[in-house]
């Protein structure tokens, strides 16, 4: 009989240990300062890169604008027109020809159109957008998915919340925000909310928030009963028959 319980012990053991693993989506070797997001991000511009989808808007001059922000017909990207940075970084507008404007920020590109089309208009007032800057949220969260950023400061807080929050499984302390193939662990438990609103989130972040390992069991909980049940009959019937 001792033989049988040691069985069903080891047995159950085993298929606990199974059902506690927790969810993997993605990894980096390479790790990073938590600290390193906060003095990165104080100074962060996005950069324009190639296959970027750009709208220019130019004050009074909507001939000439690529999804105009001065007009009844906003920016939004489904309806507004767009360019995409071409392969050799460049966009093509109406009147000044070719522009390269890869490697350049929002910023930096305003300056210079407001340069050339300084030429032709009097005092240009021009806006410059990037429409498809995105980051990507993963695991115990209520909507993953990829998300807008919107505004060139979007905290990684705000970002949750676009997400509509952690679920009743979120693993608080092991959420991974992986930039450039670097991770960087955040313990949510631990780092004061202050410091959060300071970590803002760039094009191209991915955040993954783990499951705890409770998860797991829930889910399991009905088949280990079962299978239990079903085990502990067998090792009574083995004994039964055992006996002399």
């Amino acid at each position: 009989m001792k033989t049988q319980s040691k069985i069903l012990f080891y047995t159950l053991a085993l298929f606990a240990l199974q059902s506690c693993k927790t969810q993997q989506f993605l990894t980096s070797e390479t790790r990073g300062n938590a600290a390193e997001l906060i003095n990165t991000d104080s100074s962060y511009e996005h950069t324009i890169a190639i296959d970027d989808k750009i709208s220019v808007s130019i004050w009074n001059h909507s001939e000439y604008s690529l999804g105009s922000v001065y007009t009844a017909h906003n920016a939004n990207e489904s309806y507004s027109k767009w360019i995409l940075v071409d392969k050799n970084g460049n966009i093509p507008l109406a009147e000044i020809g070719t522009v390269s404007i890869a490697g350049l920020t929002c910023i930096k590109v305003k300056t210079k159109l407001e340069s050339l089309y300084g030429e032709k208009l009097v005092d240009p007032i021009i806006s410059v957008r990037v429409l498809n800057r995105e980051f990507t949220i993963l695991g115990e969260v209520t909507q993953p998915g990829n998300y807008l950023l919107e505004k060139e400061r979007n905290s990684i807080t705000e970002m949750i919340g676009k997400a509509n929050g952690f679920t009743t499984y979120s693993n608080l302390k092991e959420v991974q925000l992986i930039r450039n193939d670097t991770s960087y662990l955040l313990d949510f438990t631990k780092i004061h909310q202050n410091v959060l609103h300071r970590i803002n989130i760039q094009s191209g972040d991915v955040i993954v928030v783990p499951e705890k390992r409770a998860k797991r069991i829930n889910i399991n909980a009905p088949t280990m009963i079962a299978f239990s049940s079903t085990i502990t009959a067998i090792v009574l019937v083995i004994s039964i028959l055992s006996q002399p």
